[in-house]
This record gives structure tokens, sequence and C-alpha cells, in this order.
């Protein structure tokens, strides 16, 4: 008895919701989510940077704003 209990749901009992498991509508984990084509473009825009020149971009900005008086 105990065996067919466990055997149920089919594919594992992995699929049992809980607070874990996303709702059951939208789109699958899998699937990426599309993002609009400026968000994107920023994103690929960054990633082709190197790191340092992302650090130095960031440090003068902030040394820009700490230096504009309010």
């Amino acid at each position: 008895m105990s065996s067919s209990i466990n055997s149920w749901p089919p594919t594992s009992t992995a699929d049992n919701t809980g607070p874990d498991d996303p709702p059951p509508y939208g789109p699958s984990p899998e699937e990426p989510r599309p993002y609009p084509p400026a968000i994107r473009h920023i994103v690929a825009s960054l990633l082709d940077e190197r790191s340092g020149v992302i650090r130095s971009k960031v440090a003068s900005a902030v040394q820009q704003l700490s230096e504009t008086p309010e």
C-alpha cells in the first residue's frame, strides 16, 4: 500500500506544492524572461567593458556626485 502512495505523482515527490514553489502561472523557470531592448543593450555594453573600466567609471561618477553642492 505504501508503494502505491510513494509512486504518486508519477514524476517525482519533488513536485509537491510548497512555499518555495513558483505559482502555477506565468513563464516557466526554464524560459528566460523577455527584457526590453534598451535593458539588453545596457547589459551587453556593461558586459563588453572590462571590470577595471567599469570601476573607474563608477569611481568618477561617485566623485562627481560628492563634489556637487546640494
